[in-house]
This record gives structure tokens, C-alpha cells and sequence, in this order.
């Protein structure tokens, strides 16, 4: 049961993903929307979506996955609501950022709630799961190709209430683990130093550059410099979090920077986005 709520959960996120590229066009005749509105809009949908993966992921074991799930089911409800419902640009804005975060909060569940239940067969299951996003993408494009002009755009946002629904209606009907770091008795403090101070960098700064610049909008912080300062300082406090007391000098630095090929794989995947 878990794991079907788990995908179809997915395939909501899908749903909402590909309705708001298809119907944007719609929205933009609508409600006279100029070019960078729409780009706005489109973003909306997309950083919020890493920021709360990111930080869903190191308050996921503490919230618990079954009411992180309700948070977002309702982000997903309101999402729809508040889309359907848009009477300009500011409520079509506010609803793609809370579809994002609930699209994000998403992520941050099922991946590690799956390779908690799959333990022996994280891989085969995994895959399986994010079968969910191409299959609720192609999903989408077909039904709304199919009733493109039959139905109103407001009828179209409606049908991400049928996946949504659906997952709902699973999720009341499970019962969540615990986190395998749990269960093994991993330490939050290890759980990080996985990452380490070199991946919190990365992923700091890609945080930090998308909003200061595009979202918050904060003057000084335009320029790269005072980004990447402000990303090294709160690596410097991940890194001196995670730190164990055992080495000194260059060797805890060493210690703390994080797996390699991790820190790695951020890079290259930075390269392939």
C-alpha cells in the first residue's frame, strides 16, 4: 500500500508539472500576462521544488513521513485551488510556489520511505517508483491533448485532484516506519557528515544564487562574490557541525568534506542539468 501511495504521489506531482507547461499559453491570453510573468510563473513552479527537497531532506526524520505526506497532499490541494480560482498574476505566482514545495516534499518522502520498505532491493524499487514521473507526464499530455478543446483551463487544473485524491486515499490507509538511519542507528551528525562541508557548498550556493537573485531580490547580494561568500559561510557552520573530535588541524578538515565521489556527483550532475 505504501509504495503505491508513494507513486501515484508522484504521479500527481507529474500532473501538476505538466498542466501548468501545457495550459501557460491559456493563462498568458487569460490574464494578459507579458513574457516575463510567464518566465516568472514557469520558475515558480521549478525552485521551490530543489529548496524543499533540500530542506525536507534534513527535517524528514524528525517531522515523519506520514505528516510530511499531509503537508503535501494539502500544498497539492491548494495548489489547484488557488489556480483554478486566480484572478492574476500574484495568485497564479503563489499557487505553482506551493504545488513546487509540494512537489519537493514529495521527493524528500518517497526516496528514502522506499529504500527504508526495499532495503535488500532499494534499486529495482526505486526505479520502479520514478517510473511514476514519465508515466504521469505522458499520462498528462495525452488526456489533455485529447480534451484540449472541450474543456475550460480551470477543468484541467481540476484533474490534479484525481491523482491527489487517489494518493490521499492511500495514505490514510498505511502505516509509516521509521527512517532506515533510524533503525540502524545511524546518527543524525554521521548522516551529514556524508554530505560534508564540500556537497553543503554546492548545493549552498545553488540555493543562495537562485534567491538572492530571482526571488528575493536582495541588492547586495546580486554579484557572485557575496554569493559565494555567504555559501562558504554556512558550509563553514555545516562543516564545523559535523566535525568529530577525532583528528586535528588539515585532518578534521580532511574528515569533514564529505564522500568524494558524492561531492563529485553534484558536480557532474550540475553539468548535465
Amino acid at each position: 500500500m505504501l509504495f503505491w501511495a508513494c507513486f501515484v504521489a508522484l504521479v500527481a506531482t507529474a500532473f501538476a508539472f505538466m498542466l501548468r507547461m501545457m495550459i501557460m499559453p491559456e493563462w498568458e491570453a487569460a490574464f494578459g500576462l507579458d513574457k516575463t510573468q510567464v518566465g516568472t510563473i514557469f520558475g515558480a513552479g521549478l525552485w521551490p521544488f530543489g529548496v524543499s527537497i533540500v530542506l525536507f531532506s534534513l527535517i524528514i526524520d524528525k517531522v515523519g513521513y506520514g505528516k510530511a505526506m499531509i503537508f503535501a497532499f494539502a500544498c497539492h490541494v491548494t495548489f489547484a485551488f488557488m489556480t483554478i480560482f486566480a484572478d492574476g498574476f500574484g495568485m497564479l505566482y503563489w499557487g505553482s510556489v506551493i504545488g513546487a514545495l509540494g512537489a519537493g516534499t514529495v521527493e524528500a518522502v518517497i526516496n528514502p520511505l522506499i529504500a527504508t520498505i526495499y532495503r535488500d532491493n532499494k534499486t529495482t524499487w526505486l526505479n520502479i517508483l520514478h517510473a511514476g514521473w514519465p508515466g504521469g507526464l505522458v499520462l498528462t499530455g495525452i488526456v489533455v491533448l485529447g480534451i484540449s478543446d472541450s474543456m475550460s483551463w480551470q477543468a484541467k487544473i481540476g484533474l490534479i485532484l484525481i491523482p491527489t485524491a487517489a494518493y490521499g486515499i492511500l495514505m490514510l490507509a498505511s502505516v509509516f516506519p521509521a527512517s532506515e538511519r533510524v533503525t540502524a542507528g545511524v546518527s543524525y551528525r554521521e548522516m551529514l557528515a556524508e554530505v560534508g562541508w564540500g556537497g553543503a557548498f554546492i548545493v549552498s550556493l545553488i540555493i543562495v544564487m537562485e534567491l538572492t537573485s530571482n526571488v528575493l531580490g536582495i541588492e547586495m547580494l546580486q554579484n557572485m562574490t557575496a554569493q559565494v561568500c555567504l555559501a562558504a559561510g554556512i558550509a563553514a557552520f555545516y562543516g564545523i557541525y559535523i566535525t568529530d573530535d577525532e583528528g586535528e588541524g588539515l585532518e578534521s578538515i580532511m574528515r569533514s568534506f564529505g564522500r568524494p565521489m558524492y561531492v563529485f556527483l553534484l558536480l557532474v550532475m550540475l553539468l548535465l542539468a
